[in-house]
């Protein structure tokens, strides 16, 4: 194959050169190595799910405390929020609409998951809120993350009540 290629670009030279055209020199023919190079894999940061998932928890800790030097800390200069239905906001625009939830008693996650999407961490976990009435909401989280001087930060965060439930304590 090596031997074919340029033989054939010799010929289509020489094909050009009777039209009028100036004679080009022939490549040399490609190495074994450039002709079946293997990509290398996209190159991972080394994080785990626990330090995302604390920072994922922190951020919505700090949702429902109003606590908004917190959340600004935690929260990307890009950083986008979506809501299914609503509009979406940007980090001030988000960090300007908090407001405490004294309703909700507890949060906890499960069904955690971290993928790579190219080289960015992203985390998709259910997160089963309750409130002091007893009631359960579960909604479905996507944080998606950015690394910027040291520290992990959210860039984008998408909340949906997937299912819509409100089911009794147990």
């Amino acid at each position: 194959m090596s031997y074919i290629l340029p033989s054939r670009y010799a010929r289509v030279n020489r094909v050009e050169v009777l039209l009028g055209e100036k004679a080009k020199p022939v490549p040399p023919p490609p190495t074994f190595e450039e002709m079946f190079r293997i990509p290398l894999p996209p190159v991972r940061p080394e994080v785990g799910i626990e330090p995302l998932r604390r920072i994922a928890r922190q951020v919505i800790e700090a949702r429902l405390r109003d606590n908004k030097g917190l959340m600004n800390s935690l929260l990307d200069d890009r950083f986008v929020f979506y809501r299914l239905q609503q509009a979406e906001l940007n980090k001030g625009q988000f960090i300007d609409k908090l407001v405490p939830e004294p309703i909700v008693k507890d949060f906890d996650f499960y069904q955690t998951d971290l993928i790579f999407r190219q080289k960015t961490p992203v985390l998709s976990a259910k997160v089963r809120y309750e409130s002091i009435l007893g009631e359960s909401k579960v909604y479905a989280n996507t944080s998606t993350f950015v690394g910027r001087n040291g520290r992990w930060l959210v860039a984008t965060w998408r909340s949906f009540s997937s299912w819509n439930l409100v089911v009794e304590a147990l």
